[in-house]
């Protein structure tokens, strides 16, 4: 079975690979590699690869295998099935209109507030319909039901992180704004509040700060097990993200410039605390990077329960009624991808 398409202005330079997984959602990822290897795949008659990229109004052929082709229909009726129950879930409409809130939209881009406790994509405690990547699609479906919408996230926040969130629209846009963050053209800065009084370790003739170290993700397991359906016994694991040496193989730079916004003292329990709130302009876009750093210098922040003390948190959460960590990203400036 022969299929033929060209390509429209929103996959535009975009990889061949990631343009037939999304025209073609009933063919399995390993039937696409399948494809590719037996060379059935030609932009402009000519044989592609999968690292190749498209231009636009390009020809694309591809060629399906019978073997594919038996299983092509049975998937594209349960694909259309799941796609009706998306846009008629009556649970998902009411989380949309509860979180979703647009802070600016144009033909490139869009910008959304992001509430606390919703992630940005799925994984295991958040299902697919409880992210901002699914509300983003929803709206724009909602939108223009009729077309093919594409939209994918510019970057990204932790869980329980606040605020700014920026989707591309166009693949020339989200390689644009890749770029801009790769050469640190992009100026992010969050608000946090860290126990402790800060400038206990800061020279005070200096008006700003920065820390500079290297990182690295590792896998930690909690040490827990369960059984999933079919009886097989599993365990939890997850990333976290250490202080590196300068010999480990995956030390990646990071750098976050600061400055103190306030230091105050509040009683918590029975006994008075110090804090500081900050002023955080992350350079570099590392994984936990603000938490790892502060971490480093013994001021983690506060209700950070991964990098931090369980039991003061657990104080904290009683007095001052607080379920995350007091992190919030109020600042995003970028250069706008059609400039």
């Amino acid at each position: 079975m022969k299929k033929e398409f060209f390509i429209k202005e929103e996959d535009n330079w975009r990889k061949i690979f990631k343009i037939i997984k999304k025209n073609f959602k009933e063919l399995q990822l390993w039937d696409i590699q399948k494809i590719f290897r037996k060379k059935d795949v030609k932009i402009n008659s000519k044989r592609a690869k999968q690292d190749d990229s498209a231009v636009l109004w390009d020809k694309i052929s591809i060629f399906i295998w019978w073997e594919m082709e038996k299983n092509f229909e049975k998937n594209k009726k349960f694909l259309d099935k799941k796609e009706k129950s998306k846009k008629n879930f009556p649970v998902l409409e009411k989380f949309f209109q509860e979180n979703f809130k647009i802070i600016y939209e144009d033909e490139e881009i869009l910008v959304a507030d992001k509430p606390a406790w919703i992630a940005v994509h799925p994984w295991s405690n958040h299902p697919e319909w409880k992210t901002m990547i699914c509300l983003a699609k929803y709206y724009l479906n909602k939108k223009n039901p009729n077309s093919d919408n594409f939209i994918q996230l510019a970057h990204r926040l932790d869980a329980d992180t606040s605020w700014v969130l920026l989707f591309a629209k166009k693949s020339d846009s989200l390689r644009n704004v890749n770029e801009q963050i790769k050469k640190r053209k992009v100026d992010k800065k969050y608000f946090a509040l860290i126990k402790w009084e800060i400038t206990e370790w800061l020279d005070e003739n200096k008006k700003s700060w920065k820390i500079i170290c290297l990182v690295k993700r590792q896998d930690f397991n909690e040490n827990k097990s369960w059984k999933n359906s079919s009886g097989k016994s599993l365990e939890r694991f997850w990333k976290k993200v250490i202080l590196a040496k300068k010999w480990d193989k995956d030390a990646l730079s990071s750098q976050t410039n600061f400055i103190i916004s306030k230091i105050f003292n509040s009683k918590i329990w029975w006994k008075i605390e110090k804090f500081s709130l900050m002023d955080l302009n992350i350079k570099t876009w590392r994984m936990h990077q603000i938490r790892v750093h502060m971490e480093s210098k013994w001021t983690p922040l506060v209700m950070d329960q991964m990098y931090w003390n369980f039991w003061f948190n657990k104080i904290f959460q009683k007095e001052i009624w607080l379920k995350r960590h007091f992190l919030h990203s109020y600042f995003f400036e970028i250069t706008h991808p059609k400039t």
